[in-house]
Protein backbone atom coordinates (compact mmCIF):
# COMPACT_ATOMS: atom_id res chain seq x y z
CA UNK A 1 0.00 0.00 0.00
CA UNK A 2 3.26 2.74 0.75
CA UNK A 3 4.85 1.58 -2.55
CA UNK A 4 2.19 1.62 -4.79
CA UNK A 5 1.36 4.87 -5.27
CA UNK A 6 5.17 5.92 -6.36
CA UNK A 7 5.67 2.43 -8.50
CA UNK A 8 2.28 2.62 -10.41
CA UNK A 9 3.51 5.84 -12.03
CA UNK A 10 7.05 5.16 -12.68
CA UNK A 11 6.39 1.65 -14.04
CA UNK A 12 3.94 3.07 -16.36
CA UNK A 13 6.38 6.14 -17.48
CA UNK A 14 8.99 3.40 -17.94
CA UNK A 15 7.01 0.99 -19.72
CA UNK A 16 5.06 4.11 -22.43
CA UNK A 17 8.91 5.14 -22.77
CA UNK A 18 9.89 2.09 -23.78
CA UNK A 19 6.98 1.42 -25.80
CA UNK A 20 7.62 4.54 -27.69
CA UNK A 21 11.12 3.92 -28.32
CA UNK A 22 10.06 0.17 -29.76
CA UNK A 23 7.37 1.84 -32.07
CA UNK A 24 9.22 4.57 -33.00
CA UNK A 25 12.69 3.12 -33.09
CA UNK A 26 13.48 3.96 -37.01
CA UNK A 27 12.19 7.21 -36.81
CA UNK A 28 14.45 7.66 -34.05
CA UNK A 29 17.26 6.16 -35.45
CA UNK A 30 17.97 3.64 -33.00
CA UNK A 31 20.15 0.35 -34.00
CA UNK A 32 19.67 -3.35 -32.94
CA UNK A 33 23.09 -4.11 -32.43
CA UNK A 34 22.60 -7.14 -30.62
CA UNK A 35 21.83 -10.67 -31.38
CA UNK A 36 19.48 -13.43 -29.92
CA UNK A 37 22.45 -15.57 -27.42
CA UNK A 38 24.68 -12.80 -27.53
CA UNK A 39 26.48 -12.39 -23.98
CA UNK A 40 25.70 -9.12 -22.10
CA UNK A 41 28.38 -7.05 -21.07
CA UNK A 42 28.77 -5.64 -17.06
CA UNK A 43 26.60 -2.46 -17.93
CA UNK A 44 23.93 -3.33 -19.07
CA UNK A 45 24.08 -6.20 -16.47
CA UNK A 46 24.67 -3.47 -13.82
CA UNK A 47 21.89 -0.93 -15.07
CA UNK A 48 19.21 -4.35 -14.94
CA UNK A 49 20.50 -4.85 -11.04
CA UNK A 50 19.72 -1.34 -10.48
CA UNK A 51 16.29 -1.59 -11.82
CA UNK A 52 15.82 -4.55 -10.12
CA UNK A 53 16.83 -2.97 -6.38
CA UNK A 54 14.31 -0.22 -7.08
CA UNK A 55 11.65 -2.49 -7.50
CA UNK A 56 12.68 -4.13 -4.59
CA UNK A 57 13.12 -1.04 -2.27
CA UNK A 58 9.77 -0.58 -3.23
CA UNK A 59 8.57 -3.69 -2.67
CA UNK A 60 10.10 -3.69 0.43
CA UNK A 61 8.95 0.11 1.83
CA UNK A 62 5.70 -1.43 2.74
CA UNK A 63 7.32 -3.92 5.23
CA UNK A 64 9.84 -2.01 6.55
CA UNK A 65 7.33 1.14 6.84
CA UNK A 66 4.97 -1.15 8.80
CA UNK A 67 8.01 -2.10 11.25
CA UNK A 68 8.90 1.23 12.07
CA UNK A 69 5.30 1.82 12.97
CA UNK A 70 5.05 -1.00 15.16
CA UNK A 71 8.27 -0.44 16.62
CA UNK A 72 7.51 2.88 17.85
CA UNK A 73 4.03 2.06 19.21
CA UNK A 74 5.68 -0.70 21.27
CA UNK A 75 9.01 0.81 22.06
CA UNK A 76 8.03 4.59 22.34
CA UNK A 77 4.93 4.44 23.39
CA UNK A 78 4.91 1.54 26.24
CA UNK A 79 9.06 1.17 26.51
CA UNK A 80 8.90 -2.53 25.50
CA UNK A 81 12.33 -2.62 24.12
CA UNK A 82 12.66 -6.40 24.50
CA UNK A 83 9.68 -6.42 21.39
CA UNK A 84 11.64 -4.58 19.29
CA UNK A 85 14.34 -7.33 18.09
CA UNK A 86 12.11 -9.70 17.25
CA UNK A 87 9.94 -7.09 15.08
CA UNK A 88 13.44 -6.58 13.52
CA UNK A 89 14.44 -10.10 12.73
CA UNK A 90 11.22 -11.00 11.28
CA UNK A 91 11.26 -7.63 9.10
CA UNK A 92 14.92 -9.15 8.02
CA UNK A 93 13.74 -12.59 7.23
CA UNK A 94 10.56 -11.43 5.31
CA UNK A 95 12.85 -9.53 3.17
CA UNK A 96 15.70 -11.87 2.65
CA UNK A 97 12.66 -13.82 1.58
CA UNK A 98 11.46 -11.38 -0.54
CA UNK A 99 14.53 -10.75 -2.54
CA UNK A 100 15.18 -14.64 -3.06
CA UNK A 101 11.21 -15.10 -4.09
CA UNK A 102 11.79 -11.99 -6.70
CA UNK A 103 14.74 -13.19 -8.55
CA UNK A 104 14.27 -16.87 -8.02
CA UNK A 105 10.55 -17.01 -9.39
CA UNK A 106 11.78 -14.18 -11.98
CA UNK A 107 14.55 -16.28 -13.52
CA UNK A 108 12.61 -19.42 -13.79
CA UNK A 109 9.37 -18.50 -15.07
CA UNK A 110 8.48 -17.52 -18.35
CA UNK A 111 10.13 -14.58 -18.43
CA UNK A 112 13.22 -16.01 -17.52
CA UNK A 113 14.57 -13.10 -15.84
CA UNK A 114 13.78 -10.29 -13.28
CA UNK A 115 11.98 -7.17 -14.09
CA UNK A 116 15.24 -5.24 -14.97
CA UNK A 117 16.54 -7.64 -17.71
CA UNK A 118 12.99 -7.68 -19.15
CA UNK A 119 13.41 -3.72 -19.06
CA UNK A 120 16.53 -4.18 -20.93
CA UNK A 121 15.93 -7.23 -23.15
CA UNK A 122 18.18 -9.70 -20.89
CA UNK A 123 17.56 -13.24 -20.44
CA UNK A 124 18.98 -15.81 -17.81
CA UNK A 125 19.82 -19.11 -19.87
CA UNK A 126 22.11 -22.13 -19.39
CA UNK A 127 25.27 -23.13 -21.02
CA UNK A 128 22.92 -24.06 -23.74
CA UNK A 129 20.52 -21.45 -23.97
CA UNK A 130 17.95 -23.36 -22.28
CA UNK A 131 15.76 -21.95 -19.38
CA UNK A 132 16.80 -22.48 -16.08
CA UNK A 133 15.62 -24.79 -13.70
CA UNK A 134 14.64 -24.31 -9.65
CA UNK A 135 17.61 -25.61 -8.16
CA UNK A 136 19.62 -23.37 -10.79
CA UNK A 137 17.92 -20.39 -10.24
CA UNK A 138 18.23 -21.26 -5.67
CA UNK A 139 22.06 -22.06 -6.30
CA UNK A 140 22.55 -18.75 -8.22
CA UNK A 141 20.57 -16.94 -5.63
CA UNK A 142 22.43 -18.12 -2.76
CA UNK A 143 25.80 -17.60 -4.11
CA UNK A 144 24.75 -13.82 -5.13
CA UNK A 145 23.40 -13.17 -2.16
CA UNK A 146 26.32 -14.79 0.10
CA UNK A 147 29.11 -15.91 -1.13
CA UNK A 148 29.52 -12.87 -3.91
CA UNK A 149 29.71 -10.18 -1.56
CA UNK A 150 32.24 -11.38 0.92
CA UNK A 151 35.02 -11.74 -1.67
CA UNK A 152 37.29 -8.45 -1.61
CA UNK A 153 36.44 -5.65 -3.74
CA UNK A 154 33.58 -7.46 -5.13
CA UNK A 155 35.98 -9.88 -7.72
CA UNK A 156 32.93 -12.35 -7.63
CA UNK A 157 30.86 -8.90 -9.75
CA UNK A 158 34.07 -7.56 -11.23
CA UNK A 159 35.34 -11.30 -12.70
CA UNK A 160 32.82 -10.53 -15.90
CA UNK A 161 35.48 -7.96 -17.26
CA UNK A 162 38.25 -11.14 -17.25
CA UNK A 163 36.05 -14.17 -18.71
CA UNK A 164 35.81 -15.19 -22.37
CA UNK A 165 31.92 -15.62 -21.55
CA UNK A 166 31.23 -12.68 -19.39
CA UNK A 167 30.12 -14.41 -16.32
CA UNK A 168 30.43 -13.52 -13.01
CA UNK A 169 30.70 -16.04 -9.99
CA UNK A 170 27.43 -16.75 -9.39
CA UNK A 171 27.11 -17.66 -13.12
CA UNK A 172 30.61 -19.52 -13.08
CA UNK A 173 29.34 -21.81 -10.27
CA UNK A 174 26.27 -22.33 -12.12
CA UNK A 175 27.09 -22.65 -15.49
CA UNK A 176 24.51 -19.81 -16.50
CA UNK A 177 24.52 -16.88 -18.89
CA UNK A 178 22.92 -13.72 -19.17
CA UNK A 179 22.12 -12.99 -22.59
CA UNK A 180 20.20 -10.76 -25.07
CA UNK A 181 16.48 -12.32 -25.46
CA UNK A 182 16.74 -10.84 -29.61
CA UNK A 183 13.17 -10.05 -30.60
CA UNK A 184 10.47 -11.76 -29.54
Amino acid sequence: LVAFPSAFPATLLTRTNGLFAYYNQENLGLVLNTSQGEIARFWVRYLAWLIDMIVIFFMLGAIWGFWLFLSYLLVDRFEIVAAKLPLLVLAGGITLFAHYRYFVRSETGNSRGTLGKNTLGLIVTDMDGNKIDLKTARARWFIRAFLTPVIPFYLGYLMVFFTDKKQTLHDAITKTYVTWEGER
